[in-house]
């Protein structure tokens, strides 16, 4: 089993942790976040990038996700929605 996230996870983390799909990915995703410290830790020994990406999501802080993303080779993806409204 690779573990490396795919594409589509990293351009929709905020999906995923809203409880879309079903996949292996997804739900890695959303088990970190019902991980104890010690078992985030234990999970980072194996898929690494999953939980990078789920602290740059946990931490809500736009600079580390954009950070995370060029991180993961995706320069090229929207920033999250921030609520605001489009004039």
């Amino acid at each position: 089993m690779s573990s490396k996230i795919s594409n589509w996870d990293r351009d929709n983390i905020f999906k995923i942790m809203e409880g879309h799909g079903d996949w292996f990915g997804a739900q890695l995703l959303r088990l970190c976040q019902k991980a104890d410290l010690g078992t985030l830790e234990q999970i980072r020994l194996g898929f690494p990038d999953h939980v990078a990406l789920f602290e740059a999501w946990q931490k809500a802080d736009y600079f580390e996700y954009l950070r995370a993303r060029k991180r993961f080779g995706f320069a090229e993806m929207a920033a999250p929605d921030s609520g605001a409204e489009q004039l």
